[in-house]
């Protein structure tokens, strides 16, 4: 029973975290299954990736399930996790299509005692390391290293 809540959990939690990064908000005849029903959020979730292009229609459960162990196996580390702030600068690069710099900012904050610098990249979370993205990022990484 216990694995079961998890695992409801975590397809919960990735779905609205990825709507979030999208920008996506959950239309009345999208949202979430009253219940427990992990199935039927799961079909949620995946027809939320097919329609982004982040997984392909024909193999949707299989990149989903990768997606999903891997989003779980992150939040568990971060579940776990206890950071100690360090002395040293962090340097951040938030994509554009969100509005999370201040966020980010004070976020980081906690972990550091040195400062937080953060770079907008014009592009959204999952193109941001690809194109002009990428260009942008290596650039200010280009300036920030001896």
């Amino acid at each position: 029973m216990e694995l079961q809540r998890r695992r409801l959990k975590v397809i919960s939690l990735f779905h609205d975290y990825i709507a979030e990064i999208l920008g996506e908000t959950v239309a009345s005849g999208d949202a979430a299954p009253d219940g427990d029903d992990a199935e039927q959020r799961m079909v949620l979730l995946e027809a939320l990736l097919v329609r982004r292009g982040l997984v392909a229609a024909a193999t949707r459960r299989e990149e989903t399930a990768k997606l999903l162990t891997a989003f779980d196996q992150n939040l568990f580390a971060v579940e776990h996790y206890l950071i100690e702030p360090a002395e040293q600068a962090v340097v951040l690069f938030s994509a554009t299509s969100t509005d999370n710099r201040g966020f980010l900012d004070q976020e980081w904050s906690r972990y550091t005692l040195g400062h937080v610098t953060c770079h907008p990249i014009h592009a959204d979370h999952y193109s941001m390391l690809k194109g002009t993205g990428a260009v942008e990022i290596a650039a200010r990484l280009s300036e920030l290293m001896p």
